[in-house]
């Protein structure tokens, strides 16, 4: 009843008035579903969820399996709509389950993905890896390779930010990457080739790293990717200089830094500017090295990079002891500290200590 909301939501209030004087509890959750969507309509949020938990509740006192997983379903997505994931995930997991005890396959797939998106979303990387693996299972019994190869990625992706389960996220990278030469997803094996460097990275198997950092920017290159390629760049050149092959570090990032400025991608270019310092300063070349933290210090002041400006006054303090000028170097030292103790950020804090950790080079998410 297009334009009539106000007959709709009467008509539908009789209705649901009816069917609960004559006990016809299956007709609930669809009437109050209905309620609840013109009351959102009209920005009644909070009596729209009333409407929907009691289609919930009356769908569970009545057993009707089906009806209880389309109430919590609208439940959940409407709070995850307005910004209220820790009420809304607990709904969606359980009308997920219910919807596989029913065997619709298409429905519970479509909400663990949703559910691992959330989690994702909010930091809860186990929630999201094993919301992404289920989402995976039931991709994967449907036939559906493009979805399994996505849902195998995003597990990968997740795992790897979880403390002890790097095994886990190797084999789902593997997998990953497996369908993705499959389908000839090019593109999509790049990035993961690229999110598996870093869990390498991470786990100091640098060689292994090394390798992905290397296909990922092939695949770029070969695609016309240049801001990827640029990223790759970045990494192979970080991981080279773990490797302590230093010259070899020092030119890709040169390469580095003229790509990343020429697609315009500022963070880049000043992560790859940082770096190659670092592969300056190994090699004794103190001048060299300070200019190129100035470089990538002014990219970070000009676009608000506070922790990256932090990071960046450690390695020209780094660079000033090594000219053997303490008071530049402790003044660099103290704006770090400044940065640190503005940002609460614990490990800059203790990289602008008077005992300096080593320098602060990473390959790029």
């Amino acid at each position: 009843m297009i334009g009539q909301d106000d007959r709709a939501l009467e008509l539908f209030r009789e209705a649901l008035a009816l069917y609960r004087a004559h006990g016809m509890w299956l007709e609930v959750p669809f009437c109050s579903s209905a309620i609840g969507n013109i009351l959102m309509l009209r920005g009644k949020v909070d009596a729209a969820l009333e409407v929907y938990r009691e289609a919930v509740t009356i769908s569970r006192r009545v057993h009707h399996a089906e009806g209880q997983a389309q109430s919590l379903r609208i439940l959940g997505t409407v709070l995850l709509g307005i910004g209220r994931p820790d009420e809304a995930l607990p709904a969606l997991r359980e009308s997920a389950e219910l919807f596989g005890q029913l065997h619709d396959p298409d429905s519970a797939r479509e909400l663990w993905a949703r559910i691992g998106a959330a989690e994702e979303a909010r930091g809860a990387h186990a929630e999201a890896a094993d919301a992404w693996m289920r989402a995976r299972a039931l991709r994967h019994e449907s036939g559906d390779q493009p979805g399994e190869l996505e849902a195998a990625g995003r597990a990968a992706r997740a795992l790897r930010d979880v403390g002890g389960r790097t095994e886990e996220a190797r084999a789902q990278f593997e997998d990953a990457l497996r369908l993705a030469d499959l389908l000839e997803e090019r593109a999509t094996e790049g990035e993961l080739r690229n999110a598996a460097g870093i869990l390498e990275w991470r786990d100091g198997r640098y060689e292994d790293a090394l390798a992905h950092y290397e296909r990922a920017r092939a695949i770029f290159r070969l695609t016309g990717d240049a801001r990827h390629e640029g990223l790759a760049l970045n990494s192979i050149g970080a991981t080279l200089l773990c490797l302590q092959r230093v010259d070899e570090a020092r030119r890709t990032l040169e390469d580095a830094v003229a790509l990343n400025h020429a697609t315009g991608d500022e963070l880049l270019e000043a992560h790859a500017l940082a770096t190659l310092g670092d592969a300056l300063l190994a090699r004794g070349a103190v001048t060299e090295a300070t200019a190129r933290y100035e470089a990538s210090l002014a990219i970070r002041q000009r676009t608000g990079d506070r922790r990256g400006e932090g990071w960046m006054h450690c390695q020209l303090a780094r660079a000033a002891e090594a000219r053997q000028d303490v008071a530049e170097a402790e003044s660099h030292r103290g704006v770090a500290q400044r940065i640190a103790s503005e940002l609460h950020d614990d490990e800059l804090a203790r990289a602008s200590s008077p005992a300096p950790s080593r320098a602060h080079s990473a390959a790029q998410t």
